[in-house]
């Protein structure tokens, strides 16, 4: 099994990820945000092949009101990982009945 982390920037957030995919980590398996506080934020995701002996996390570092590039397209399920990821990131939780 193969596992690398990489640190990327977001003007080549979707070109590495599209990188990964062709090189077989076809599976999204998570993205998660976090609040690094001073406004930054940190954004991470996991894919890897489908029978996971390869795994690699992209993540970047976003300056204050930076935003990130939809995945969407790369991979098919990463609109709903986006979607909770900035709620997470931004707190958006609805409140529990």
């Amino acid at each position: 099994m193969t596992y690398s982390e990489r640190d990327v920037t977001a003007s080549d957030w979707v070109a590495e990820h599209q990188r990964a995919k062709d090189s077989g980590l076809t599976f999204f398996d998570f993205m998660s945000a976090m609040d690094l506080g001073d406004g930054r934020t940190g954004v991470a995701t996991h894919i890897m092949t489908p029978d996971a002996s390869q795994r690699e996390m992209l993540t970047v570092e976003l300056a204050p009101g930076e935003s990130l590039p939809s995945l969407a397209l790369v991979y098919r399920g990463a609109a709903w990982h986006e979607r909770e990821a900035h709620a997470e990131a931004t707190q958006q939780h609805q409140p529990a009945d």
